[in-house]
């Protein structure tokens, strides 16, 4: 909606009865009107679709690798190494909600 308000600020009436509720007359005649600019090439929009990413199945592969580390076409994810490899204070981190805020 923001394209159409940005580009053709004498729109912005139009679009904002779009918004409301019509009846049925008006939307259609609103809707011819907004179909005409778009045919004239005066409005564009490009609509987009969301990528569904696989999920990873393979179970050895879940608890030998952190999957989804590589961010590059080549090569593979990062290994995960025994627990004793990684700093103590990696497993005191709190993960649950932030404490409340104090009061002064």
């Amino acid at each position: 909606m923001s394209i159409f308000t940005g580009t053709f600020p004498k729109c912005r009436l139009l679009i904002s009865r779009l918004s409301t509720p019509l009846i049925h007359e008006e939307r259609q005649a609103s809707k011819s009107i907004l179909g005409s600019l778009a045919g004239k090439g005066k409005i564009t929009a490009t609509l987009t679709q969301k990528k569904r990413l696989p999920a990873e199945s393979d179970v050895k592969k879940l608890v030998n690798y952190c999957c989804g580390s590589n961010i590059y076409k080549e090569g593979e994810d990062v290994k995960l190494k025994d627990d004793s490899e990684y700093p103590d204070w990696l497993w005191t981190l709190r993960l649950g909600p932030p404490p409340p805020l104090g009061k002064k």
